[in-house]
């Protein structure tokens, strides 16, 4: 028969094994599965201490993926990181790294930009339809200056 200990280790190890995970989501999954809060603060504890788990390396390789793949900016990443259990100040790197191009970002919005024109209906004012892009952009979680920049680029007038 095992510890609660190796119990609890076994399944820290098959979350991890889908995906990296934060420390407040083992966390959180350990307590759902009624472990004493010793346990789960040893199990922590072990898998910081062999390297499977680091909000830092979470944060940036979950940011990177948001950015890569749901197209969005560091205001969203970094609630969604906060919501994670990160640290706003790992958050706050992570977002540094990931965002550490600016023409990346250029090319980001830009490329939003053209998707979101495409699906817009003829006959909008130049104001609406300034004012469609940028509310996208927002909810997408860019910053005001890197849409507004964006926008005016776009020379829409």
């Amino acid at each position: 028969m095992s510890s609660p200990f190796q119990k609890g280790m076994n399944v820290a190890y098959r979350l991890l094994a889908r995906r990296d995970r934060s420390i407040l989501e083992i966390r959180e999954a350990l307590k759902k599965r009624d472990f004493e809060e010793d346990t789960i603060k040893e199990v922590i504890s072990r898998l910081v201490d062999d390297g499977y788990l680091n909000d830092r390396k979470f944060a940036t390789l979950y940011g990177s993926s948001l950015s890569r793949n749901r197209k969005v900016g560091p205001n969203y990443i970094m609630n969604k990181l906060i919501k994670k259990g990160v640290d706003r100040k790992l958050a706050d790197e992570a977002i540094a790294e990931i965002f550490s191009n600016p023409e990346d970002t250029e090319n980001q919005l830009h490329s939003l930009i053209e998707k979101k024109m495409s699906r817009m209906k003829d006959g909008l004012s130049p104001i609406h339809i300034k004012k469609r892009l940028y509310d996208f952009l927002a909810g997408k979680g860019f910053g005001s200056d890197a849409i507004l920049k964006a926008i005016n680029k776009r020379k829409l007038f």
